[in-house]
């Protein structure tokens, strides 16, 4: 009877450890880039395992299906997404943006992702701070646009631009 009231007493604290699983069909990914009051990109995959209360065991990798990228004018989307024709993206060569995390680790506000984006082909470092509200993750990658060859010939030319990317999930 000991035993079962200590595990009873001990259970709480177990499921709070427990690895937290993310939905990718509920997620949002959003960015607002200048001209573009907000974009979105879906076709959302996670898999991840992360545990809040140790991040340091977690990991997130997540792809979005670059060919879904809106920013609200067709024409505009064209242009972006199709690289054999001008544009900056060819979907048909990289047809999934990416991230990966090389480590999680906790904040005082929550969390912070580091890893890996990778947009047309172009992979580079980014942080990812993100919070949990209520059933949700909530983080923000903010971006230079020329560091991944969009809007821009190389990262300092004065053409690119920032970008700030949200992202929203809901925990399972």
């Amino acid at each position: 009877m000991k035993i079962f009231i200590a595990s009873m007493l001990l259970l709480p604290f177990s499921v709070l450890s427990q690895t937290v699983k993310l939905d990718g069909a509920s997620t949002t990914v959003k960015f607002d880039i200048e001209d573009v009051e907000e974009g979105t990109v879906s076709g959302i995959k996670i898999d991840a395992d992360l545990n809040l209360d140790d991040p340091s065991k977690s990991w997130i990798k997540a792809t979005a299906d670059a060919s879904t990228l809106n920013t609200g004018s067709s024409e505009r989307d064209k242009h972006i997404t199709h690289d054999a024709e001008g544009g900056y993206i060819d979907v048909t060569a990289t047809p999934t943006f990416k991230f990966e995390t090389s480590k999680i680790v906790k904040t005082e506000s929550g969390w912070m992702a580091y890893g890996k984006l990778t947009i047309g082909g172009v992979t580079q470092d980014v942080t990812m701070p993100f919070i949990k509200d209520g059933k949700k993750l909530v983080g923000r990658i903010k971006i230079h646009t020329g560091n991944f060859g969009i809007h821009a010939d190389k990262p300092s030319d004065p053409s690119a631009i920032n970008c700030i990317i949200r992202i929203e999930t809901t925990i399972k």
